[in-house]
């Protein structure tokens, strides 16, 4: 991703956006901008607008058929974007302006951290086409 995708990113709701999985996602990011202050009554901020803009902007970049991922949201006012799987995992907490990323597979443990603009891992990428058939494969079943 880099800056142009981040400052071009979807600020319509899941109805104006898209069909499909990824709809779910979109509907979810538009309840989080409803969060405020305090919204966990232990004095978490709110969810960051850069925030919600950069996970827009990552899920608005992923193929169409990606299924929807689990977005909770953090104390610190990012939010947590995940993917799993069959024992496989892809968790992204996302920013005003970083990122911290972990596929946990197999293989092992892949890590990064760094700044949205600049893009994300390649591993996501693969990891997502990893993930999509499997996620497939579980709803069809």
């Amino acid at each position: 991703m880099n800056a142009d995708l981040a400052k071009s990113a979807p600020q319509q709701d899941a109805a104006e956006c898209c069909e499909g999985p990824m709809a779910a996602a979109f509907s979810r990011l538009a309840d989080l901008t409803r969060l405020g202050p305090d919204w966990d009554s232990y004095g978490a901020d709110p969810i960051a607008h850069a925030c919600l803009a950069n996970v827009r902007a990552v899920l608005a970049a992923l193929p169409a058929d990606t299924p929807a991922p689990e977005i909770t949201p953090n104390p610190n006012g990012t939010l947590t974007v995940d993917w799993v799987a069959e024992g496989y995992r892809l968790s992204f907490e996302i920013g005003a302006s970083r990122y911290s990323a972990c596929w946990e597979s197999a293989a092992g443990v892949q890590t990064d951290e760094g700044d949205i603009l600049r893009g994300i891992p390649a591993f996501v990428s693969e990891a997502l086409a990893f993930l999509r058939p499997l996620a497939f494969a579980a709803r069809s079943a």
